[in-house]
């Protein structure tokens, strides 16, 4: 080519760097899916060069933004499904990923891709066309929930739940059946989640019909509604965040009660010493959804507004806590750049709240992460 550089190349490129724009993305996720599924088809030589810039990218991917990694994932993922899993699993070395360390970010990228895929796939599927040796990346296909969290005898306990709500008892009979009975309440609330993870449906249902007996359970303590749907669906991050937006579309719970749940000592452990998915995923979305309420105009209230202000404060100040006493650990890199993509999807928001709160945090290293992506609406203007 003259001047010695492949327009093929450079086009390449610059579709996977608008992909990885940060602080975000100008299209949606599946318009940069779409542009590089019809550039393979319609340009012989597009996919050569495609598949170059994918290669370098998970080689290098210890030094990639941990938000650019997950995109890429997720294209990754659309790009198997829509060309029947052509990939160079062996020949790119992916085939070594099960092997490596939970926290090396191969293995996550690689875990990554194949929960997405799954979205787009039938397990069985997956499970045929990829190499055996990635089979353990791949989730089970039918995910059940974990009845027996509190011990083999509670399981018992709720599986008698279960035909009761299997049987269409009302709640007003749980209410007086239950009555006096301390832990009961609970196994009834493992019940409906267990059965409730059937569908959206299920679940909405099951929370409409039995909200007395869930009340009684809780009675003001919203964390111990979350702390029961974790035992339940903790190990299947889809199940749960299904469970989680209905148990909000109901208001059992509030954006501001996640975030504090996830702020309590052992949730900032799991999420600065794990890889705690669920967690993340919950704090994303109640961090935004809190954020949202706080920038909020006409017709919310001020004390609303305070609410989910204090809540996300709450959490950034349990977070910085922890990150002081775990730094070095396996899982800190991972935990501050998740940290660091958080801070600036909210930036605007979040930086006048919680500046003052990172400032305190005892690992500078994670103060001066956080402390730039909180500006990063400044640089960005």
């Amino acid at each position: 080519p003259a001047g010695g550089w492949e327009p093929v190349a450079v086009l390449s490129e610059a579709v996977f760097a608008h992909m990885l724009r940060l602080p975000r993305q100008i299209f949606a996720p599946v318009f940069y899916s779409g542009v590089i599924s019809d550039l393979c088809l319609k340009i012989p030589t597009f996919p050569k060069y495609m598949s170059a810039c994918v290669r370098y990218a998970v080689e290098k991917i210890d030094s990639m933004d941990l938000e650019c990694s997950s995109r890429l994932s997720q294209w990754n993922a659309y790009h198997l499904s829509a060309f029947q899993f052509q990939w160079p699993f062996e020949r790119w070395g992916w085939t070594n990923f099960p092997g490596l360390p939970p926290h090396d970010r191969r293995r996550v990228y690689a875990e990554d891709c194949f929960a997405s895929l799954q979205r787009l796939a039938y397990h069985e599927h997956i499970t045929k066309k990829v190499p055996e040796a990635l089979h353990p990346l791949v989730v089970a296909s039918q995910p059940s929930p974990d009845k027996s969290f509190d011990g083999e005898e509670a399981e018992k306990k709720v599986d008698m739940m279960a035909q009761l709500i299997y049987k269409k008892r009302s709640a007003d009979d749980f209410v007086v059946h239950l009555e006096g009975a301390q832990e009961m309440p609970k196994y009834v609330v493992v019940a409906i989640f267990s059965i409730g993870g059937k569908s959206f449906t299920h679940m909405r249902t099951l929370l409409g019909r039995y909200r007395k007996v869930i009340d009684l359970f809780a009675q003001d303590r919203p964390h111990d509604v979350l702390d029961v749907l974790l035992g339940v669906w903790g190990a299947h991050l889809d199940k749960f965040m299904m469970a989680f937006a209905c148990v909000l579309e109901a208001g059992i719970v509030t954006d501001a009660d996640a975030l504090r749940w996830c702020a309590r000592p052992e949730g900032t452990r799991a999420l600065c010493r794990s890889r705690a998915a669920v967690l993340w995923a919950v704090a994303e979305s109640s961090m935004a959804a809190c954020c949202g309420v706080a920038a909020g105009d006409g017709g919310i209230s001020d004390g609303a507004k305070r609410e989910h202000e204090a809540a996300a404060a709450e959490f950034w100040g349990g977070l910085c806590e922890e990150l002081g006493r775990a730094a070095g650990g396996e899982w800190t890199a991972h935990c501050l750049q998740k940290c660091q993509g958080l801070a600036r999807s909210h930036s605007v928001v979040l930086a006048p709240l919680i500046l003052e709160v990172v400032g305190g945090c005892a690992d500078e290293t994670a103060k001066a992460a956080i402390t730039t992506a909180l500006q990063c609406h400044e640089r960005c203007a």
